[in-house]
């Protein structure tokens, strides 16, 4: 079973601790209690809360967002409320009902560990560009330190994903190895 410690390197194990610690630092309050914080109470950040949470407990339709527009309703993509996280938490509260009481919190911590996965997306991503080990990491954390999306928590939480890009690139250069798409994934 714990074979495989052994093959953690000390970049990657430094990795973790400094993305831990960032997050910690930055947003250990908002982690300790994801659903009493938000990031934006005004403007477009308070209309993106409002749009998640309200879909996911009133709508009885999965695209149309009811709680605009009345009394037609809205396209829910136009609505900025985070289509397929709302899918599945909708889904979920159908066996929890009380979840929906949950959607803001369940929206941070996804917003925030997807910070944390970003930082090794990136190490991964040079490494698979051939960097060595330690400049991987310095490069990862350089790189995730600029990355616009970082700046996007504050109101416009669907454009806040930072893991997106960086996965796009390491799937598709994992996937110019190897093209079968099972490997893809591997």
């Amino acid at each position: 079973m714990f074979q495989n410690i052994k093959n953690i390197s000390l970049p990657f194990l430094l990795l973790n601790c400094l993305a831990g610690g960032f997050l910690l630092f930055f947003y250990g309050a908002i982690l300790a209690n994801p659903n009493g914080y938000m990031f934006s109470q005004t403007g477009d950040g308070l209309k993106n809360y409002f749009t998640y949470a309200y879909h996911i407990k009133h709508s009885n339709s999965v695209t149309n967002f009811e709680g605009m527009n009345y009394p037609y309703g809205e396209n829910f993509l136009y609505t900025d409320c985070h289509p397929i996280l709302t899918y599945l938490v909708q889904k979920i509260a159908i066996v929890f009902p009380t979840i929906s009481d949950y959607s803001i919190g369940i929206l941070n911590f996804i917003i925030l560990t997807g910070f944390f996965f970003t930082f090794w997306v990136l190490y991964f991503l040079l490494k698979e560009l051939k960097l060595k080990q330690w400049f991987a990491l310095l490069f990862s954390i350089t790189i995730f330190l600029m990355i616009p999306q970082v700046e996007r928590i504050a109101g416009h939480y669907a454009l806040s994903y930072a893991l997106a890009f960086p996965l796009s690139w390491l799937l598709l250069l994992k996937h110019q190895k190897k093209p079968n798409i099972l490997n893809t994934l591997l």
